[in-house]
């Protein structure tokens, strides 16, 4: 018995060291998921920016290329018009002029038929300079357009590398993800050796996490890798229509689960700009979730439960999901402070 207590005994001073050692692993590898996520966040928000500014740009060329077009239409006019006062000067001649000043009746009459004929004259200088404007105004809405063009390739350009970026970022997450899921699976078996001496719910899997408090978010929407900015109230412009954004996107990559975040219930629903949304109402409030690429779980669900995927349906670009909490079903408010708290 003696020599079976002390196996007993060494086997758990092992377990305890080795625990020791995968707490160290586990803490290392939270501190990098956390420099990760503060790195995803900051590029989410450069994202937004620019992706912004290219809608913004986009609106303005179209605007732009209108104008263009209704200067080209006014230049045309002017110009028929100058060709047309030409042509008419150049069939009469001089001598037609001369024979109407000649035909005046008195000095009255004369003064009369040279103011006729500077005002022609004048009508022939203001047409040539409204042909000079209207050039000189086409010129620099075409340099405008130039340079918008430039800007908007070169956003362009900028948006594809960062979502290039984007992915591999999601892609080390998630690996990340995987190793600190491993870590605690091997930590959960010790702890059965130690005999419950540190409580499973330190050790609980990555990818769900429970906040010990009064919500209203109890698990983080997006169940994979994410990256989310505060981008509530940001004005984003879209062909159209502009609007002020009412939530917060996660971003994440395609077909990642978006799940609830508390129990409640799941509606879903479909528009043109939301694309495939679910709202889940609960006991605080509704949490809505739009862009999915396709529906989950309806009906009573409980937080965690899986209610849709990451997508681009709507008028999404980058696959993510807007996320709103209304508290009490009103008004949207600002989620980002309770996000934080569960992603």
């Amino acid at each position: 018995m003696n020599g079976a207590s002390a196996d007993t005994k060494s086997e758990l001073e092992a377990a305890e060291d080795r625990l020791a050692q995968i707490q160290n692993q586990i803490d290392a590898q939270e501190a990098k998921l956390d420099r990760l996520q503060a790195a995803l966040n900051d590029l989410a928000a450069k994202l937004d920016a620019a992706q912004n500014e290219y809608d913004a740009i986009r609106l303005e060329v179209v605007r732009t290329r209108r104008g263009i077009e209704e200067a080209e239409r006014e230049l045309r006019g002017l110009q028929t018009s100058l060709n047309e006062h030409a042509r008419q000067a150049y069939m009469a001649g001089p001598a037609e002029s001369l024979e109407f000043l000649l035909g005046a009746a008195s000095l009255a009459d004369l003064s009369d038929r040279l103011e006729f004929l500077e005002a022609e004259a004048q009508q022939d200088a203001d047409l040539a300079t409204g042909v000079e404007n209207q050039l000189n105004l086409l010129n620099r809405q075409r340099a405008d357009l130039e340079r918008m063009l430039a800007r908007q390739a070169e956003l362009l350009r900028d948006l594809r590398a960062q979502r290039r970026d984007l992915a591999a970022r999601f892609a080390e997450q998630q690996r990340a993800y995987d190793r600190l899921v491993w870590l605690r699976s091997e930590a959960a078996s010790l702890v059965e050796k130690l005999e419950g001496r540190l409580e499973r719910e330190q050790l609980a899997q990555a990818g769900t996490v429970i906040v010990d408090g009064p919500g209203p978010l109890y698990v983080c929407p997006v169940a994979g890798p994410r990256a989310y900015a505060s981008t509530f109230g940001q004005i984003h412009n879209h062909p159209g229509w502009t609007h002020a954004h009412q939530g917060n996107d996660i971003l994440s990559p395609y077909g990642t689960p978006i799940v609830a975040p508390f129990d409640g219930y799941a509606v879903q629903s479909t528009g043109s700009t939301s694309g495939l949304m679910v709202t889940v109402s609960g006991a605080q409030g509704s949490a809505v979730m739009m862009h999915m690429s396709r529906f989950g779980a309806a009906g009573s669900v409980r937080a965690g439960d899986v209610i849709g995927y990451i997508g681009t349906s709507g008028n999404a670009t980058t696959p993510h999901t807007h996320f709103e909490w209304h508290p009490g079903g009103g008004a949207a408010v600002d989620p980002y402070p309770y996000l934080n708290e569960v992603c």
